[in-house]
């Protein structure tokens, strides 16, 4: 035994106290506190970190249509999850709205930054008010970003299309689909901070973003509004052109893995969200809505939207 001993206190890294052992027989026993550090320094150098992006349309489409999976994903906590979201969703309102203090697009941002807040607090806790945001500078586009524990919001802040992807006047009928197809040559943020020159541009903007967020070993997630009309009819302009902007953007990303998700026809569908999953979407939405009802707009708390919180459909997609 005293070959065996010498043996293994030279194999010991000269950062770990000596092995306390107990020989029985032939046996040596090895104290659970090795057994477990053995485990965490075999995760760290062989668990490669994940990188989720949800990106969306607007600041409330994850809430309704992508949880629990953002939830799931932001209580692991050695996972980064970073929420995009293209469009300021201003319906028109531009930077305007009814209160002079808050413009209405505002209002739907902090809606969204509350969510985060909460699903980040129901494990953490006491981690306090949102943080300042900073302005990163992508693709030659200035950026607003907030980062609360392991999350990220970037907001893009393009002009809300409507949803049947025309426009409104008050933003030139500027929006992802008459961007898309060529019917408007540049669209502008709703907060005049930059210009996108062609769709190039943007969809070089989300992959700079993808690469901003990540290191080259993390596995990249795309989470995003399922395009197949026939799986997903009926649903937003803006939630289909977003997706296409994602697509795009994604070929950069070959190893990548992506996830499309249903919208509004989730509406019709059997409910398939229960027990702790619904209590979390259930606060996620209530955090979210009171960003609108504490800025003096009317809350989203209501059937019409309150229905999406049961259901949540999705599918693995090659990109």
């Amino acid at each position: 035994m005293k070959n065996v001993d010498s043996k293994i206190h030279w194999l010991t890294p000269f950062w770990l106290p000596p092995f306390n052992r107990q020989a029985k027989g032939s046996v040596i026993k090895t104290p659970i506190r090795y057994i477990f550090l053995f485990l965490v320094l075999f995760t760290l150098f062989t668990h490669a970190a994940e990188v989720h992006f949800f990106t969306v349309a607007h600041s409330d489409d994850w809430q309704l249509f992508m949880n629990p999976e953002a939830y799931h994903a932001v209580r692991k906590t050695d996972n980064k999850v970073v929420f995009i979201i293209t469009t300021a969703g201003d319906a028109g309102q531009r930077d305007g709205g009814g209160n002079p203090d808050t413009p209405y697009y505002k209002a739907r941002e902090e809606g969204s930054l509350r969510a985060v807040r909460f699903m980040v607090n129901t494990g953490n806790g006491n981690r306090g008010p949102q943080g300042a945001p900073e302005t990163v500078t992508v693709n030659g586009h200035n950026l607003e970003r907030y980062v609360y524990a392991n999350c990220v919001t970037i907001f893009l802040r393009l002009p809300d299309g409507n949803p049947g992807g025309t426009g409104y006047q008050s933003t030139n009928h500027e929006s992802l689909q008459n961007f898309y197809s060529n019917a408007c040559d540049q669209i502008t943020t709703v907060n005049n901070s930059t210009t996108y020159k062609d769709w190039n541009d943007l969809v070089s903007t989300l992959a700079g973003i993808v690469r901003y967020e990540t290191t080259e070993s993390a596995i990249i997630i795309f989470h995003t509004a399922e395009t197949d009309e026939t799986i997903n009819p009926g649903d937003h302009s803006d939630h289909r052109h977003t997706t296409f902007a994602v697509k795009d953007a994604a070929k950069e990303f070959p190893d990548s893995l992506m996830f499309l998700y249903c919208g509004y026809s989730t509406g019709n569908r059997e409910s398939n969200i229960t027990s702790e999953d619904l209590q979390i979407n259930i606060g996620t939405w209530a955090a979210t809505a009171s960003g609108l009802s504490d800025n003096g707009y009317h809350s989203t708390w209501e059937p019409g939207h309150n229905c999406w919180l049961s259901r949540s459909y999705s599918r693995p997609v090659e990109k």
